[in-house]
Order: C-alpha cells, then sequence, then structure tokens
C-alpha cells in the first residue's frame, strides 16, 4: 500500500500535465524506484552495493536505498575519459580508481567519503591475450591500429572527423610499402557509414594493406590488448580507454582529441602522446614509424 499510492498520485497528476505536476511524476517515480530497491536490499540481507555502470537513470535511488538498509555503495570505472556530462558521474560513498592522476583530476575528495588507487581493473586478461593473439605479419612490417573507441555512440565525435582520419592513414599507408593499418571499430553497425569509401578499403584489404577488427557478435568489440599484441603503434579517437589498455599492455600509443579539454595528462602529454591537431598527429606517427621515438 504504500507504494500503490504514489501510482495513483501518478494517474491524478496525468490527467492535468504541467511543469509542476510534471516534477510531482518524477518525484513519485523516485519514491517507487527507491523503495522496490530497499525492498530488493533488504530481501538479501545487501549490505554493499557495487557498481561498474556509467550511466544508470536509477543510480540515486540505489545509493538512496542500501543507506536506508544501513549499507554503503561503491563504485568504479572502466573509462579514462573525464565523466564532464551529469548522467555520467560516478556516484557513491567510496571509489575505487586507477591511480593518482584519477584521484587528483577527475574524482574530487570532496563527493565522496573515501578514494583508493587500486590499478586498471580490466588487466585481468592479459595473460590470456598473450598466449591467443600472437603478432601475424612479419617483423619487417610497421602495425598500426586504429580504434574509434568513441566516435558515434560515446561522445560527440562525428563520423566526418573519423573519415579525414581515415584518409590521412590511406596516405600513409600509399606512401610506405611496409605499414600496415589495422582498424578496431567501435562495432559494426557503424562502421560502413564512419569509415569513408568502402571500395577504397576493400582494395587495400585485398592488397594486404589493411585488416578490420571484428569479433563474431554483431556489436561485440575486439578486446583492446589484443589488437595492441598484434601492433606496433595504437591510435585512439578522443582520451582512449582503449589505448590506455594498450599502454598498459605495453604498446605505444596516441590519444587524439578535439573536445579542448585541459587537465594534467593533456598537458604534460600535448604532442608527446596527446594530440589536438590533425597533422601533429600524424608527424609523430610518421616518426614513429622511421625512428621509434617511444617505446615502452
Amino acid at each position: 500500500m504504500r507504494v500503490a499510492k504514489y501510482f495513483f498520485l501518478i494517474l491524478f497528476a496525468s490527467l492535468n500535465l504541467n511543469i509542476n505536476n510534471w516534477k510531482k511524476i518524477c518525484i513519485y517515480f523516485y519514491y517507487i524506484k527507491t523503495n522496490y530497491w530497499y525492498e530488493v536490499f533488504k530481501n538479501e540481507n545487501a549490505k554493499i552495493f557495487f557498481t561498474m555502470i556509467d550511466i544508470d537513470e536509477d543510480k540515486f535511488c540505489k545509493l538512496n536505498a542500501i543507506e536506508l538498509n544501513d549499507g554503503i555503495s561503491v563504485t568504479s570505472h572502466w573509462s579514462i575519459y573525464p565523466f564532464v556530462l551529469n548522467q555520467n558521474r560516478k556516484s557513491a560513498n567510496i571509489i575505487l580508481t586507477w591511480g593518482d592522476h584519477f584521484k587528483d583530476f577527475i574524482f574530487s575528495k570532496k563527493y565522496y567519503d573515501k578514494i583508493y588507487n587500486i590499478g586498471y581493473p580490466n588487466d585481468h586478461y592479459f595473460d590470456y591475450v598473450k598466449e591467443k593473439y600472437l603478432r601475424i605479419e612479419n617483423e619487417n612490417k610497421f602495425v598500426i591500429t586504429y580504434m574509434d573507441n568513441i566516435a558515434m555512440t560515446d561522445t560527440f565525435y562525428s563520423p566526418t572527423l573519423n573519415i579525414r582520419i581515415i584518409n590521412k592513414f590511406i596516405d600513409i599507408l600509399n606512401k610506405y610499402k611496409n605499414v600496415i593499418l589495422y582498424l578496431k571499430p567501435k562495432n559494426k553497425t557503424w562502421f560502413k557509414d564512419s569509415f569513408g569509401d568502402q571500395k577504397i578499403l576493400e582494395n587495400l584489404i585485398n592488397k594486404g594493406k589493411l585488416k578490420v577488427l571484428f569479433k563474431d557478435g554483431e556489436n561485440e568489440k575486439f578486446q583492446p590488448a589484443a589488437s595492441a599484441a598484434m601492433s606496433d603503434l595504437c591510435v585512439g579517437l578522443g582520451i582512449s580507454t582503449t589505448v590506455a589498455e594498450s599502454v598498459f599492455y605495453g604498446i605505444p600509443a596516441f590519444h587524439f582529441d578535439t573536445m579542448n579539454l585541459s587537465y594534467n595528462f593533456t598537458n604534460i602529454g600535448k604532442n608527446k602522446i596527446f594530440f589536438s591537431r590533425i597533422n601533429d598527429l600524424f608527424k609523430a606517427i610518421e616518426d614513429q614509424i622511421n625512428y621509434k621515438k617511444i617505446s615502452i
């Protein structure tokens, strides 16, 4: 009965829908969802609620519910990208971060009771990658993997920017006979629309200059460390988690970002491993092809 009354209140508010009644409806739904999660945690005798989800419309209901059960909430993050939008923000009593960089520049201490450094949470499969994914190209070949990890689906990069990058890579392939390009798209859905002229790409594939890394599922992503294991250099669009994982695996990598983000990582790494202009990025790529200036 405690929850049922809110459904009636929602019904009555809907009969005369205006901005004030809309606010009331949102509050009523918040009460309903909070009560639901309160009962779930209570029935399971849960005292710790842990989540890695970046966007969850019910996250504050869950956080409130676990506190009403005298419990605590814990979270961590898959992404290296700064959480600049409210819906992406990590909310919990305790947050587990990759290291001091995140503690100092992304996750403010004032929002959490405790912050702990735990390292990168997804390196558990690196040993598996070392066994299964071996370099398949000759040692005299220079393999670049381009990872459009956040084009179209995660942030505000357009297909046009992605196509410009692909065209620059095609220039590199035509210029250097020893260079091979791997593409690791975010998913199959966007590949045909976001990577330029498919006939040109097919021609490069047939010549052995280009490979596209897909898994079996329609939107099943190829693991970043797996593509890095077969590469000499990785390049990512945006402040890229896939590129970060490539570095953690042991392969040099570059980030390309045009969002004008300014903080410790972008300032120190500017024009070294972080680039905001395409020409600067591809100059660094050519330097890596010719001189291998960066090694890990």
